[in-house]
């Protein structure tokens, strides 16, 4: 049976910060399973061997984030009838 491993162990395995580990984790992109009750701060373990599988795979991305759109009806203030003292 596979021993698990924390975030330390899986940053120096994959060669990046343990801070990059957490983060990937916390977008899914990693699979891991989470230690404690907490809603806020996990604890996090994880298996070297899903973490080598879901690497080579690349099917664990985090889902991409749509970008914000500008609403139209959006103006800016020069435009705004009565700023800058009634100039436009």
């Amino acid at each position: 049976m596979e021993p698990f491993v924390d975030a330390n162990e899986v940053a120096n395995h994959l060669r990046i910060r343990r801070r990059q580990v957490l983060e990937m984790t916390r977008q899914g992109a990693l699979p891991a399973y989470p230690l404690g009750a907490g809603s806020t701060r996990r604890v996090w373990r994880y298996k070297l061997s899903e973490i080598d599988s879901a690497v080579a795979s690349g099917t664990n991305r985090p889902p991409k984030v749509p970008i914000a759109r500008v609403s139209s009806r959006v103006q800016s203030h020069a435009a705004v009838p009565g700023a800058n003292g009634g100039k436009l």
